[in-house]
């Protein structure tokens, strides 16, 4: 009866706002699939893996938040995990056309979105997460690095940063220190032994930031490229971006 009737006039009369509260609603009491699933891989995660946390204390306990971040790891949306609060990130697209790894994903808040274009339907997805008082992760490079250092935000990314806080919503700069030496992008395992941490500096507000900007949309996408580049370099520790390359031998035996 639910299912037939009595969800599909809520979706009618509330739109947007009732799916929100759908998935974020548990199945069972507190303890839904979702939040067993995440408690599940934090679990497991921390078990395998030599991960800690600072500044829990800078994440805000509710309303919306916008965490962005460096993209070092292939586990960087796993990681973006142990925060304080779930995390909705966008994901690239061609990682859901697996049926398991879209429902894993899509269980641990994640949006599928289209790379180098326009995509307004994964851009509505995550300004909805944000009206409704959740936290979005954005990996402002688009893509994990090749070398360990940090690229320049992408133009496409930033601007999307600027439209989503634009009701002035808080940002908070988030750096994955170890990520790199874990698992570099052309390697085809992780190197479990790697200390990794889940840096989160002081929140900021685009509006306060660049309060005495003046300019178009482009430079302002590149004022605000420069400011959260510099925000989440600020976090990241150099000395973490070696690596060791007999421990990655079978993916570039050419280098051992």
């Amino acid at each position: 009866w639910v299912k037939l009737y009595e969800e599909p006039g809520l979706h009618k009369r509330f739109g947007t706002a009732f799916r929100v509260h759908q998935e974020r609603t548990a199945l069972f009491g507190p303890f839904g699939v979702r939040w067993l699933l995440r408690h599940f891989v934090r679990v497991l995660f921390k078990w395998v893996f030599k991960l800690k946390v600072e500044g829990v204390e800078n994440v805000p306990r509710e309303g919306p938040v916008l965490l962005v971040s460096d993209h070092l790891c292939y586990l960087d949306f796993i990681f973006a995990q142990y925060g304080p609060r779930p995390v909705t990130i966008p994901v690239t697209a061609e990682v859901f056309r697996k049926p398991l790894s879209r429902v894993f994903l899509r269980l641990l808040r994640g949006v599928p979105v289209r790379r180098f274009v326009s995509d307004p339907a994964g851009a509505l997805a995550l300004a909805d997460e944000l009206r409704s008082g959740g936290t979005v992760g954005i990996a402002v490079e688009g893509e994990r690095a090749w070398t360990g250092e940090m690229a320049l935000p992408a133009p496409n990314v930033v601007r999307n940063v600027i439209e989503l806080v634009q009701p002035g919503y808080p940002i908070i700069p988030v750096a994955f220190v170890g990520g790199y030496s874990l698992w570099p992008r052309w390697a085809d395992r992780p190197a479990r032994s790697t200390q990794i941490t889940l840096r989160m500096g002081q929140p900021f507000h685009l509006k306060d930031e660049l309060a005495d900007f003046e300019g178009g949309l482009q430079e302002k996408i590149e004022a605000t490229t420069q400011l959260i580049r510099d925000k989440i370099y600020a976090l990241r520790d150099p000395n973490t971006n070696s690596v060791n390359i007999g421990t990655f031998s079978k993916a570039r035996p050419e280098l051992v």
